[in-house]
C-alpha cells in the first residue's frame, strides 16, 4: 500500500470510528428537510433526530426553520432520551446560529 492510499485509509477509518456508538443515545444525528409542500397545519419542514446505536428516529413537523423552533425539538428529544455524548449534524444555518 503506497503512502497516499495508507493516509486515505487512516482518514476514512478515523471518520468511521467517530460514527460508531456503543450504547443507546451516545451518538445522535440531526437534519432538517424542506421546504416541502405545505401541510394542512402549515408545516413545510421536517426536523429529524436519529440514534446511531438503536436506529430510533423521531421527526418533528416545522412551520419555519428558525433556530427557536428547531431548539424546541432538540429539547423535547433530550427530555425523552437524555442528552447524547455526541451530535452529528450538517452545516445548516439552523445549527450554526447561536441559541439563546
Amino acid at each position: 500500500m503506497d503512502d497516499v492510499c495508507f493516509a486515505t485509509f487512516l482518514a476514512v477509518s478515523l471518520l468511521l470510528s467517530l460514527l460508531l456508538a456503543s450504547e443507546p443515545f451516545e451518538l445522535v444525528g440531526m437534519d432538517l428537510v424542506g421546504k416541502l409542500k405545505c401541510s394542512n397545519n402549515g408545516h413545510v419542514y421536517i426536523f429529524a433526530m436519529a440514534d446511531y446505536f438503536t436506529k430510533w428516529l423521531e421527526v418533528y413537523p416545522l412551520k419555519t426553520k428558525k433556530s427557536e423552533e428547531v431548539t424546541e425539538c432538540i429539547i423535547d428529544f433530550f427530555y425523552k432520551h437524555g442528552a447524547p455524548q455526541r451530535i452529528l449534524k450538517d452545516r445548516g444555518i439552523e445549527f450554526v446560529k447561536e441559541i439563546s
